[in-house]
């Protein structure tokens, strides 16, 4: 199963594991989890979940070097007071 992690915090949701504190029972998809779903670790939408697989080709460049993880950016984004969270 494919695993998502949020683009806030970090957090992974592994639908093998579900989501203890979500009553979300391990085998669920996460696709299949509810809209008003959110992360237990930060309370982001579900919208600021990437699939790990995608996140990960996001992060390399064209020329297969690694690029600036995006959490990375979204961090000193944040230190700079240039971005805002949601």
């Amino acid at each position: 199963m494919k695993r998502y992690e949020c683009l806030i915090c970090g957090e992974v949701y592994d639908p093998e594991m579900g989501d203890y504190d979500g009553a979300i029972e391990p085998g669920v998809p996460f696709d299949a989890l509810p809209d008003a779903w959110i992360c237990p670790e930060c309370g982001a939408p579900r919208e600021d979940f990437m699939e790990i697989e995608d996140l990960v080709k996001a992060v390399v460049r064209e020329d297969d070097r690694p690029a600036t993880p995006v959490l990375a950016v979204k961090f000193v984004s944040l230190l700079s007071g240039s971005a805002t969270r949601h």
